[in-house]
């Protein structure tokens, strides 16, 4: 119920609110001592020790379509994409826009080194600047935000997408301001692009 009641946060615009809830609620943030298991271990009910079944104490059950999973994904989706990243412009044509909600702290202080899997399940290491965020969209394309001012993406002092650039699976890079037009919003939404490249300001 705790997920139901962030989700309408976010959903509602009371952004401040969710992120001050969040760090209280979402289980990757408790710590495991509080939370009572690994906080990689998500469980949306758990056996209490009054259960007549004493072998089952402390094990974790999942519900078909919990809070662990549908509203944790959404919330993910609008945090880090936003509500509608496609849309249909006048002229009937297909685009693709972000409008990420997320806090300066969740963009890299400093340059730093991660490591991470591919879409093809490669290991791979790579040194992000300073002010960046890195994801994958459509389990398939990677997606780098650049928010070089340190600031949050909402707000009135938010910053906002200005460029786009766009990798084709051939190597290709074409760039747009504001929104990517069709037929690359397409190709997007098809995974026939290998990386997104995103700056904020």
């Amino acid at each position: 119920m705790e997920y139901k009641y962030l989700l309408e946060l976010i959903k509602s615009g009371l952004y401040e609110d969710y992120f001050e809830n969040i760090g209280n609620a979402l289980v990757p943030y408790l710590k495991p001592e509080v939370y009572g298991r690994s906080i990689f271990e998500n469980s949306s009910f758990i056996a209490s020790s009054v259960h007549p079944d004493k072998g089952i104490h402390g094990n974790g059950f999942y519900a078909r379509l919990s809070g662990s999973t549908a509203e944790f994904m959404h919330m993910w989706i609008l945090m880090f994409i936003g509500d509608k990243p496609y849309f249909v412009d006048k002229s009937n044509k297909l685009c693709f826009q972000v409008k990420p909600v997320l806090k300066k702290e969740y963009f890299l202080k400093k340059d730093e080194k991660i490591s991470y899997y591919s879409p093809e399940g490669v290991l791979k290491e790579e040194t992000l600047k300073k002010g960046a965020l890195k994801f994958m969209l459509h389990g398939k394309i990677l997606v780098t935000y650049i928010n070089a001012l340190n600031k949050n993406t909402f707000g009135d002092t938010g910053v906002k997408p200005s460029k786009y650039e766009i990798k084709l699976n051939d190597g290709k890079i074409v760039e747009f301001n504001d929104f990517v037009p069709e037929p690359y919003a397409h190709l997007i939404r098809e995974r026939k692009v290998s990386e997104i490249t995103v700056y904020f300001k």
